[in-house]
């Protein structure tokens, strides 16, 4: 008699078929060859037997350094991956890709299944910039130039762009005169080769500085004419003066030659400049008028002795302009 039919060995993924067992084969053993026999009778029963496939996989440092032993697996068997060793100067690892410039995909140590049916599996580490501290600046106007300082950058290249991220250039930016309110952004980009970049941003706020701007105190006498009014500056930044203000100083007072005494101090006022950079406070002075001195001389007379008495007469010295007794 001649065999009618063989069992065909079974296909099962991540497992190579160990043989069947069952009727007519001895226990503890197993047949890849089965054959059931043309008339053969009686019923029969066998079972497909299976070996979970072992795999490999091997970590790679991905532009950082050190050596890593790979570790082995088994086919539905969850077990932890190994636990990173390799270190890249100036960045934190972030985890395990496929592929070189693949995104993470696996953590470190982390539990895994059935990552191959049987080939090697490759990992590289993956790296993010870390130990970057970018500060942002913010005080009052000072003549002087101000940005973001970026730290623990050695080695790295770095990226800046001033309001967004669409204009990433090396040129550190720098900041003189006031910025609008609430600040200038700076976007700060650090990049090592074969890392992920750190991207953050920083606020650079210069705000204006209190210029005070004082018209000098002035005495005059009765009479004379208005001085020469002039005040003086406190709170310029450096080296800094009235030139770099806009518009044109103005002093307004209404005093004029023959003003009354009885209306001072009259009040020095001061203006007129404009300013980006400088928050102008006014502080007015005052005028003050001070009497003039009058003298008021009896004129000598001469009489014979029997003669009536005289017209008296007086001589004033020191009245103001074309004034007379009149405004006595």
């Amino acid at each position: 008699w001649t065999p009618s039919l063989n069992r065909h060995n079974p296909p099962k993924t991540g497992y190579t078929f160990k043989g069947w067992s069952g009727t007519g084969i001895p226990a503890g053993t197993y047949s890849t060859n089965v054959r059931i026999n043309k008339f053969s009778i009686g019923d029969r029963e066998y079972t497909a037997n299976w070996t979970p496939n072992s795999y490999t996989v091997e970590y790679y440092a991905n532009t950082g350094t050190g050596t890593m032993a790979s570790s082995t697996h088994t086919y539905d068997v969850e077990q932890a991956l190994n636990e990173n060793t390799f270190t890249k100067s100036g960045c934190t690892f972030a985890g395990w890709a496929t592929s070189t410039d693949g995104a993470v995909i696996y953590g470190d140590k982390q539990l895994v299944k059935n990552l191959s049916t049987g080939a090697t599996v490759k990992l590289y580490a993956k790296w993010n910039v870390s130990g970057i501290t970018v500060t942002g600046y913010d005080s009052v106007y000072d003549g002087a130039s101000h940005g973001v300082t970026v730290s623990g950058a050695e080695g790295a290249t770095v990226w800046y762009s001033v309001g967004d991220e669409s204009n990433y250039s090396t040129t550190v930016p720098s900041f003189i005169n006031v910025t609008p309110a609430g600040g200038t952004k700076v976007y700060v980009k650090v990049e090592r080769t074969g890392a992920t970049p750190f991207v953050t941003s920083a606020v650079v706020k210069i705000t204006k500085k209190t210029l005070t701007i004082t018209a000098n105190n002035e005495t005059v006498t009765y009479g004379d004419a208005a001085p020469a009014y002039s005040v003086t500056y406190n709170g310029f930044a450096g080296s800094e003066d009235e030139s770099v203000l806009g518009g044109a100083l103005t002093i307004d007072c209404s005093y004029a030659a023959g003003s009354p005494v009885s209306g001072s101090p009259y009040t020095i006022t001061p203006g007129g400049y404009t300013s980006d950079n400088y928050d102008i406070n006014y502080v007015n002075g005052n005028l003050t008028v001070n009497k003039k001195v009058l003298t008021i001389t009896a004129n000598d007379e001469t009489v014979t002795y029997g003669d009536a008495a005289p017209a008296y007469s007086v001589t004033y010295n020191g009245f103001a302009g074309s004034e007379d007794e009149s405004v006595l």
